[in-house]
């Protein structure tokens, strides 16, 4: 559990040079026990960073976000009770086409845990719409620094072609 540990504390320190030390922790855990879902929800976490480091390309390296589902689809199956593996795996689905999945799973997520706003980010930015807006309207509610959660909101204002609405949203989650 100290690899996985270890892992999470790299990603979190959003520190690009640490990631692939930070899969290599990730990979040891699972190794020692590859039922521990928070691994695998590591792992995919991990892949998608090197996924998203390649989207500057013109041909992204698919294989890392392929490996990023495959892990977070693993931490659900091994722990379908854990709504941070259905979460994980909503926010990794709605980067591809699989966007009804994704909007499964983060329901899934947030009525899981309908009180913990990273649950109801990850369904958020996997909705869309009035459902896109609820989660992430409980998310600042929750969490208003997460500026990230005013911005998203914002855009459905702004494809909505309410203008008012996206700015007073952004006035909001600027002025915290």
């Amino acid at each position: 559990y100290r690899r996985a540990t270890d892992g999470r504390m790299k990603l979190e320190a959003l520190e690009p040079n640490a990631v692939q030390s930070a899969v290599t922790d990730f990979t040891k855990a699972i190794a020692l026990d590859p039922a521990y879902a928070p691994a695998h929800i590591g792992l995919a976490y991990a892949h998608y960073w090197l996924f998203q480091a390649t989207r500057v390309r013109s041909r992204p390296d698919q294989a890392e976000l392929d490996a990023a589902i495959r892990h977070a689809e693993r931490a659900v199956a091994i722990s379908p009770g854990l709504a941070e593996a259905h979460a994980a795996l909503a926010f990794l689905l709605s980067t591809t086409s699989r966007l009804e999945d994704a909007r499964r799973e983060g329901r899934l997520a947030a009525s899981m845990e309908p009180s913990n706003w990273r649950m109801q980010f990850q369904a958020g930015i996997a909705a869309w719409g009035q459902e896109r807006l609820d989660h992430l309207r409980a998310v600042t509610e929750q969490y208003p620094v997460l500026t990230h959660a005013h911005f998203a909101i914002a855009y459905v204002h702004i494809a909505r072609g309410d203008v008012d609405a996206a700015d007073a949203v952004l006035a909001d989650g600027l002025a915290i």
